[in-house]
């Protein structure tokens, strides 16, 4: 536990949400470690969205535009 949840309280709390999206892409028992790395990275997009939407500015908006193409 990083104890981000203290410090970014604004943020969505997503982890089941991610983990069912994930199932229903990949539900078969032999991809069991894929699921669990895929719901790691779905609920790290889901947070990093979520302080980028908090903290956003017009500059850093055009900046993540360009890094992203």
């Amino acid at each position: 536990d990083l104890g981000l949840g203290d410090d970014i309280s604004f943020a969505r709390d997503r982890l089941v949400e991610s983990y069912f999206m994930v199932v229903g892409k990949m539900h078969e028992p032999q991809f069991s470690q894929y699921r669990m790395q895929l719901t790691r990275v779905s609920y790290l997009m889901a947070t990093v969205e979520d302080i980028f939407g908090e903290h956003q500015s017009v500059e850093d908006s055009n900046a993540l535009c360009k890094l992203l193409r």
